[in-house]
């Protein structure tokens, strides 16, 4: 991991809300993203309403806010309890390869170049640049760039007060101990994600926004008091490589509600887009073997917006890393892995296959 802890966006990038975990069937949700993603939500709910939004099911749809510090702390100890061991500060940079085959990465950290050989080596990087190094087929696409910040103060903002221009739905709370800390989402603006350029201009363009909205705010009556707590140390890049896979999940295909049987999670619903089925084969690269992927990689552009979610990141995470153990343990590639002995041990995890009621 890049950064000093796991999460990603959800944790640097202090994105905090976990979007599309349920599905509505005759007017009740039910939680669809089980699994790991379950058991780290009822974790989070379990360290109090400081840190975590309550549970909304099955009148609403559960998406719960969580601290992110808690979720730092919480993913360590699942990490922990799972007897794996992290490096963080590194940097994947390339893959060990023999032909198609993978077998193993390289990455870069204060110690140097290093490389650590596996069997099976699954993509979470978010980009994709993994698979990208193996010479997997790839569509990449330019999506909005946006960045998060935490305003202080807004508890002291008169309730008659006039909103300034431009603070569209400010103050936005979430669940923090602290009344006086609300966060929110900068605009965006669609960039390409892996251009150095690009994120170096973002950078400098989202702290120009977040202090040039903060002096707009205390020009204003009632807002003289609102100051800067932070703005996100990861900048919100939301799409760019996305994986030329077997099967890839467009707008069309998760509209008609076609059931799957290599099921491997279900994502939940979110505005305009239904709950829908992941079949393994959308975690599988076309032309490269002993790989798998996940996370905001998967799906198509018209899709990417429920795959990018930190709900359906648990829930094809879980999917890739279960199936790169069982095939590391079969001595198989992800390609020959019986489909039907993932499922079931997806199952006997907790995850969530079925798809919708007809």
């Amino acid at each position: 991991e890049r950064y000093g802890s796991l999460g990603g966006l959800f944790t640097n990038g202090m994105v905090l809300i976990m979007l599309a975990t349920s599905r509505c069937e005759d007017g009740t949700w039910s939680l669809v993203t089980k699994g790991i993603c379950e058991e780290f939500m009822r974790r989070a709910l379990k360290l109090g309403g400081d840190f975590c939004t309550k549970d909304t099911l099955p009148q609403r749809m559960w998406q719960p806010t969580v601290d992110p510090e808690a979720a730092k702390y919480l993913m360590d100890e699942m990490v922990r309890e799972a007897g794996v061991e992290m490096f963080f500060h590194a940097w994947g940079v390339d893959v060990i390869q023999d032909g198609p085959r993978v077998q193993g990465v390289v990455f870069e950290s204060k110690q140097g170049t290093q490389a650590i050989l596996a069997k099976q080596v699954v993509d979470c990087t978010g980009d994709g640049d993994m698979f990208f190094r193996a010479g997997a087929g790839y569509r990449q696409i330019t999506h909005s760039i946006g960045s998060v910040a935490q305003l202080g103060n807004v508890d002291r903002i008169p309730a008659d007060a006039k909103k300034p221009a431009g603070a569209g739905n400010w103050p936005r709370k979430g669940n923090g101990a602290n009344p006086s800390v609300n966060w929110g989402i900068g605009p965006g603006h669609a960039q390409d994600g892996l251009s150095v350029r690009d994120l170096s201009a973002a950078e400098v363009a989202t702290r120009k926004y977040w202090i040039d909205f903060l002096k707009s705010m205390r020009a204003s009556e009632g807002w003289k008091e609102v100051y800067l707590v932070n703005i996100c140390s990861q900048i919100g890049v939301r799409a760019t490589r996305l994986l030329e896979s077997e099967l890839i999940l467009d707008q069309p295909a998760i509209c008609k509600q076609q059931k799957y049987d290599d099921a491997v999670g279900v994502l939940g619903a979110r505005a305009m887009y239904p709950s829908f089925q992941v079949p393994y084969r959308a975690l599988l690269p076309k032309t490269v073997d002993n790989l798998l992927a996940a996370g905001r990689c998967l799906g198509a552009p018209d899709t990417i917006d429920t795959f990018r979610l930190i709900a359906p990141c648990f829930v094809t995470g879980q999917a890739a890393g279960t199936a790169a153990a069982l095939a590391a343990k079969a001595g198989c590639t992800p390609r020959e892995l019986d489909v039907k002995t993932l499922q079931k041990t997806l199952k006997e995890q907790g995850a969530y296959l079925e798809s919708a009621s007809a």
